[in-house]
């Protein structure tokens, strides 16, 4: 189905984040198409999605950025219906750890990136995952592999911040 998938992100009604195809200029259609044959259509639906983006490179670059903004986006937004209070703490929750995590990760970017090639792996896994979903439609639970990464990330800048109060703490007693 990534033909499928390809044309619910890149169409005239495409947003950023998952689109039904029945809200698509294709959805009038889109029952009549997939009768012919569920490869078929995606066949189809690939092509329609690759012209409109020829069509409009502007608006599919504009997108993708969006995509990606999307993608990273910290999960402040709420369910669908009245959340109870349990389900609103725990969205806190989850929005913390998230924010604590993306901010962490970052912080390896300072106290630990320079020439270390490993860490620029870790920072290319996450940008070419990142990349792929730019191509196609934003569900928050997509990014749920690569958060490990992430976690990794974070535990590294951690690691420095220790160590390096440690170290300044040993440096200083030794100076005495």
């Amino acid at each position: 189905n990534g033909g499928f998938n390809l044309y619910l992100g890149n169409n005239p009604a495409a947003t950023g984040m998952f689109v039904s195809i029945s809200q698509t200029p294709r959805g009038s259609t889109w029952k009549a198409l997939r009768d012919k044959g569920e490869v078929q259509a995606s066949g189809i639906l690939k092509q329609e999605a690759i012209d409109w983006i020829k069509n409009n490179p502007a608006d599919f670059v504009g997108l993708a950025l969006k995509k990606a903004m999307y993608f990273w986006m910290p999960p402040f937004h709420k369910g669908k219906g009245e959340e109870s209070s349990a389900a609103k703490l725990a969205r806190v929750v989850w929005a913390v750890q998230f924010v604590a995590l993306v901010v962490l990760a970052l912080g390896s970017l300072k106290v630990r990136m320079p020439g270390n090639r490993e860490l620029a792996l870790f920072w290319l896994a996450i940008g070419s995952y990142t990349a792929v979903h730019m191509l196609f439609y934003v569900i928050f639970r997509y990014r749920e592999p690569i958060m490990p990464v992430l976690g990794v990330l974070a535990a590294l800048t951690l690691e420095s911040l220790v160590l390096g109060k440690r170290a300044g703490k040993e440096y200083s007693s030794t100076r005495q």
